[in-house]
């Protein structure tokens, strides 16, 4: 029997040594699956030509089943060794797989090519300022009321962008979100912008996006989506001037702009503001 649940295709592959991945598009619109042995690259997609959105369309239960059915066709290859005399080691994050900064904390081996370029530090690990307790994020001026007389404590800490730490959390167990900041309204004690609260995760900066037709034949939304890692904060929406409304929680905003550059901007309780630019396509064009 095929797999039905991602954690089950391990087993089912085990016959053969495969590197693979999936994925599923926004919508159900597309379903990838990719697969690569020492002698071959295997890519298949499922999906339909008019590119609507159908709730059948899963990497899981189409591309990935047939991604094995066609390896389990193919004769079998060897695994290449792993070539020790070509790379070197070095020192990375843990949690980022970036190359280990002063500020990372957890750390590893691991191997890159030799003569490859060096790459960059990690840029998520960072020192922040706490109350003793570790509960707030605070700086000298926020010492005050039960903190009084008290100096915050400095942490390393791996911290990623709000619209990174939005879906990485929900697929990652351990996680540890920066404590919520002691004072919220104190525009003195705004972040700067590696570790700021508020962010626009889609559309992306940029993006061209199309409004799709539901499966009903309907046309749809486009789902606004932030990240604001302050839970009371209220966060209000605009498009290109126009009041959307207010949202609490889960920040999401459905809307149906038109064809055409759009400019989103969302601004929270605590004054602090994001903005994006994005362009609605035909789905024909």
């Amino acid at each position: 029997a095929r797999p039905a649940e991602e954690s089950q295709w391990k087993t089912y592959a085990n016959s053969k040594k495969i590197a693979w991945k999936t994925g599923t598009s926004s919508g159900n619109r597309d379903a990838w699956a990719i697969g690569v042995t020492a002698k071959y690259t295997v890519g298949v997609w499922v999906g339909n030509g008019e590119g609507n959105g159908n709730k059948e369309i899963k990497s899981n239960t189409t591309s990935a089943p047939l991604l094995f059915d066609l390896f389990n066709s193919l004769p079998n290859s060897s695994w290449p060794a792993f070539p020790y005399d070509e790379l070197e080691e070095v020192t990375v994050c843990k949690n980022s797989g970036y190359l280990a900064g002063p500020n990372c904390e957890d750390t590893k081996i691991s191997y890159r090519p030799k003569n490859s370029p060096l790459g960059s530090c990690c840029p998520y690990c960072h020192i922040v300022t706490l109350t003793p307790d570790l509960k707030f994020s605070a700086g000298v001026r926020d010492m005050v009321g039960k903190y009084a007389g008290q100096m915050p404590v400095a942490k390393k800490w791996f911290v990623l962008p709000p619209s990174v730490e939005y879906w990485y959390t929900k697929h990652t167990l351990g996680y540890r979100e920066i404590p919520p900041e002691l004072s919220p309204e104190d525009p003195s004690n705004a972040r700067d912008s590696a570790l700021r609260s508020l962010s626009i995760v889609f559309p992306e900066r940029g993006a061209n996006i199309v409004i799709p037709v539901e499966i009903d034949g309907k046309k749809g939304a486009a789902v606004m989506l932030v990240a604001e890692r302050n839970k009371e904060c209220t966060v209000y929406w605009d498009i290109d001037g126009d009041y959307l409304g207010s949202t609490t929680g889960t920040h999401q905003m459905a809307c149906t702009p038109t064809t055409g550059k759009h400019v989103l901007t969302v601004w929270d309780s605590a004054g602090r503001r994001d903005s994006i630019s994005f362009t609605v396509v035909d789905s024909g064009d």
